[in-house]
């Protein structure tokens, strides 16, 4: 007889045994196929995080470690100052596709203002009006009751196509962006914002020209020179620099309800305050102040860097290089420097993510090692009820291999539908409890707020800022098991299956057919 039909009859023969082994192996196959679905969720749901920020990062002071210094020695640090030098290597690692770093200047203008034009905002059904208004009034300089605006976000680049723009930040509406030779000569020229333009009656060619001033004002605390505008406080020094207008942008983000706050904000920012001049423009305003500290202040020269770097940006070919950038990068900067990106904006999700890699983990090595151990023992105990039949068969001289085929026949039967069944089972059982675990975490908990925070020249306030929501992180989630998955689940199921089938197998065939019978 066949062995195929001698496993079918066995089976059929001895309903009860195989009905144990379907139900244990549709409870092992559950448990193992929820580990493996938690794990490769884990897997695709960063993929997805990952590809709805910008890839974007930057070079920051690791502040907490500076504070745990202190803490610990009593002592503040003297960290190394950033140097071009470093954004230089930094910006030839293969997985960045461009990157700029700016310096900011502050110039003072009685002529020209910040436009307070509301109705690009009226879309937006959750601002009310009166809020808009403030704001664009707390962006303008004026309302410290002087004559004057005050410039502050004029950003000189040395990137002459505009990183903003490359990233889709920002678009051109008229005229062009620098070319190479006027970023590297320090031409007089520069971009505005289109809502600035607007305001004051500027095109193409336009004239525009700036004050850079120095007032007598100290900080209240350590006494060190300022030299910023403070109501009341008396003009030291100006110097007058015009520029030519040479194109006009916009920000791209689009004004509307399905808008986040710090789309407003950006926006906001991106159609009345950022200029864009050559870096050498930015750097002599720089100069202009800090050579007034090294006339009149020389004690404080110390407190004040030969160049003040800001939006210090790379931009990536792939949101999925951010950690190979991340640890690539590293080893260029000094101590106490850490490497940001906007993977800080899903950290709720990332540390509820690892929660579940724990369980995953846990639970797939459990499950395979309690998988073989108590498959292989039942095995174990249904080949001691068929050691007669095992006898019978070495008496009339069945090849032994053809016994293990038939063992492994009845088993793998038995397995495949139970497979199946736990296909379905474990996968529905592990997403439920896993989406129940998300929206216990990022929705109904009380200490989850969606990343608002706007600190310092963060990428808020860089242009590229993004604010994911508690609902939207869980709608990343992805717990599609896919082909690959399904088959990587049966195949290391079955090998299981088998392994504790053959290693009782052949030790019960080592022995004699007198000895079994």
């Amino acid at each position: 007889m066949h062995v195929f039909k001698r496993g079918f009859i066995s089976i059929i023969r001895r309903p009860i045994k195989f009905l144990i082994l379907f139900l244990v192996t549709v409870v092992l196959g559950s448990l193992t196929l929820g580990a493996v679905s938690i794990s490769r969720a884990i897997r695709q749901t960063e993929v997805n995080l990952l590809q709805q920020i910008p890839p974007v990062a930057t070079i920051r002071a690791d502040t907490d470690a500076i504070v745990s210094h202190f803490e610990r020695y009593d002592e503040w640090l003297e960290i190394e100052s950033l140097n071009r030098g470093i954004f230089e290597l930094m910006g030839q690692l293969p997985y960045v596709r461009l990157f700029d770093y700016a310096i900011f200047a502050g110039f003072y203008s009685n002529e020209f203002y910040f436009p307070l034009d509301t109705s690009l905002y009226l879309d937006v059904d959750w601002l009310a009006e009166e809020v808009i208004m403030q704001e664009l009034t707390r962006r303008s300089h004026r309302m410290m009751g002087e004559a004057f605006e005050v410039f502050e976000d004029i950003k000189g680049i040395r990137y002459p196509a505009i990183l903003e723009m490359a990233a889709g930040v920002i678009e051109l509406v008229s005229g062009r962006t620098f070319t190479t030779e006027e970023v590297e000569n320090g031409h007089p020229v520069m971009l505005i914002p289109e809502g600035f333009a607007l305001a004051n009656g500027l095109g193409i060619g336009s004239m525009i020209t700036f004050e850079q001033r120095i007032y007598e004002t100290f900080d209240d605390f350590t006494g060190r020179f300022i030299g910023l505008f403070r109501p009341g406080a008396q003009l030291r020094v100006a110097e007058e620099v015009q520029l030519e207008v040479i194109g006009i942008f916009r920000p791209t983000v689009e004004m509307n309800d399905e808008m986040s706050l710090i789309d407003f904000l950006n926006h906001v920012e991106l159609n009345g305050r950022r200029m864009y001049v050559p870096f050498a423009i930015a750097d002599a305003n720089f100069q202009f102040y800090r050579t007034h500290v090294e006339i009149y202040f020389p004690e404080q020269l110390d407190y004040f860097p030969e160049t003040n770097y800001h939006d210090i940006v790379f931009v990536l070919d792939d949101p999925l290089h951010l950690e190979a950038f991340n640890v690539a990068a590293t080893a260029f900067i000094p101590p106490f420097y850490v490497i940001e990106d906007l993977r800080t904006e899903f950290g709720h999700m990332t540390d509820v993510l690892a929660q579940f890699q724990g369980i995953s983990t846990g639970l797939f090595i459990g499950t395979i090692l309690g998988s073989f151990a108590l498959l292989g023992l039942l095995i174990l105990l249904f080949l001691s009820d068929s050691k007669v039949e095992v006898g019978i068969y070495l008496a009339l001289g069945m090849p032994k291999v053809k016994i293990i085929c038939q063992m492994l026949i009845e088993v793998l039967i038995v397995t495949t539908f139970a497979l199946v069944v736990s296909l379905l089972t474990g996968h529905l059982m592990a997403q439920r409890l896993t989406y129940m675990m998300l929206n216990e975490q990022l929705i109904t908990h009380p200490f989850v707020v969606p990343n608002e925070l706007m600190i310092g020249r963060d990428f808020n306030a860089m242009g590229f800022g993004i604010q994911m929501t508690a609902e939207q992180m869980v709608e990343a989630y992805d717990f599609t098991l896919g082909q690959n998955g399904i088959l990587a689940f049966f195949v290391s199921f079955v090998f299981i299956m088998m392994l504790a089938t053959i290693l009782p197998t052949t030790y019960l065939l080592k022995l004699k057919s007198k000895d079994i019978l």
